[in-house]
């Protein structure tokens, strides 16, 4: 099987691609190799490319240390369209979504599917997987698209940005001898 991973040099793409590639066939273009916000680019990549799946877990970066953190609603959701429109290219899209849909603002330590909707995202990012995860309910009642969403949040290990995610800041912090902050 031919698996295109969108979003592969971040923690959750790189991990996933070191687990797919034992069994499946790889792509991870880069970002310098195929611009995924650019409609014309993602349509002349798959015309050149057979995949059988494509896990789309790229996002335009907005955390702390990001370079630029604007157009992430943006930048996300022609990500996103762009793949759907060239959905007729591939079997399956697994899209990686995030905690981010229950809008980050509220707290996500007992959220359960069923409050999915009742707090819209007050973030680009949380706004941008919400609207995502709207249309992709939409189109599971319909039938329109074989894809499947899995919410991810609260997951840290290898390949992961330790400046930037609290369980591995707050384990190099402690094996440092440094102050641990917590701000909720």
């Amino acid at each position: 099987m031919r698996v295109l991973v969108t979003g592969g040099s971040g923690f959750i793409g790189r991990n996933l691609i070191e687990h797919l590639a034992r069994t499946h066939e790889v792509l991870a273009p880069t970002h310098a190799e195929l611009d995924l916000a650019d409609p014309g680019a993602l349509d002349r990549w798959f015309a050149e490319h057979e995949v059988d799946v494509v896990v789309h877990g790229a996002v335009r970066a907005g955390h702390r240390n990001a370079a630029d953190p604007s157009r992430q609603l943006w930048t996300n959701l022609r990500m996103f369209f762009g793949l759907m429109r060239n959905a007729h290219r591939f079997g399956r899209l697994v899209f990686l979504s995030s905690g981010a849909v229950y809008d980050v603002a509220q707290p996500l330590d007992r959220v359960t599917e069923e409050d999915f909707g009742g707090s819209l995202p007050s973030d680009e990012h949380g706004l941008s997987k919400y609207a995502i995860s709207k249309y992709l309910e939409a189109a599971h009642r319909t039938g329109a698209a074989d894809v499947v969403e899995l919410r991810l949040f609260g997951v840290f290990g290898r390949h992961e940005d330790y400046a930037i995610r609290f369980v591995s800041n707050a384990i190099c912090k402690s094996l440092l001898g440094l102050p641990l902050t917590l701000r909720q």
